[in-house]
């Protein structure tokens, strides 16, 4: 085993196979068939595609949808970069991680940043057309309650109206009987 390794770290061809493919790439060299190739890495994104429509599958989640879709994509051009071309790491990262140790923390990480998105979706979700009923809802009350006011006033003002009438009527009619009494 510590022979093969060596081997690994002397050999520059073998040493950039392992770092692009990781220990899988001794017992078949994916260089050579880039169909399997594109077909494993295919087959990957087809399941992170299903596994996250399925847990967006909830109202409140599917905004998420979108940034999970930026993620997933973004993963695969970097995966496709490195399996497919001869790119080195950038200067920044750490010089002990490889290409396929990178492609491996991402596909690790993804279903915890499929969790966390949808939690925060759901979180911060706003159902809309429940918000506009319970809106429209408490227009009608207020509404209603403007409406009996108005009415009651409307009824409270007739009532007066009529009074008012009913006693102008008997002064004018009090009136005239007066007149006729002390006119005879």
């Amino acid at each position: 085993m510590g022979l093969e390794l060596w081997q690994v770290l002397m050999d520059e061809e073998h040493r950039d196979m392992y770092n692009r493919f990781g220990s899988s790439s001794f017992e078949f060299d994916p260089r050579k068939d880039e169909l399997k190739l594109m077909t494993d890495v295919a087959v990957v994104y087809m399941y992170f595609g299903l596994t996250t429509y399925l847990m967006t599958l909830p109202l409140g989640a599917r905004s998420a949808r979108t940034w999970l879709a930026i993620l997933g994509i973004v993963m695969l051009a970097v995966e496709v970069t490195f399996k497919l071309t001869e790119t080195a790491l950038p200067d920044w990262m750490p010089e002990t991680l490889t290409e396929h140790e990178l492609v491996f923390y991402m596909h690790s990480f993804f279903p915890l940043v499929v969790a966390l998105l949808r939690m925060l979706s759901e979180s911060l979700y706003v159902d809309v057309d429940q918000t506009a009923l319970a809106v429209l809802k408490e227009v009608y009350l207020q509404q209603k309650v403007q409406f009996i006011f108005i009415v009651n006033a409307t009824t409270v003002y007739l009532c007066i109206s009529i009074a008012d009438l009913s006693f102008t009527w008997y002064l004018i009619h009090a009136h005239r009987r007066r007149e006729r009494y002390f006119s005879s």
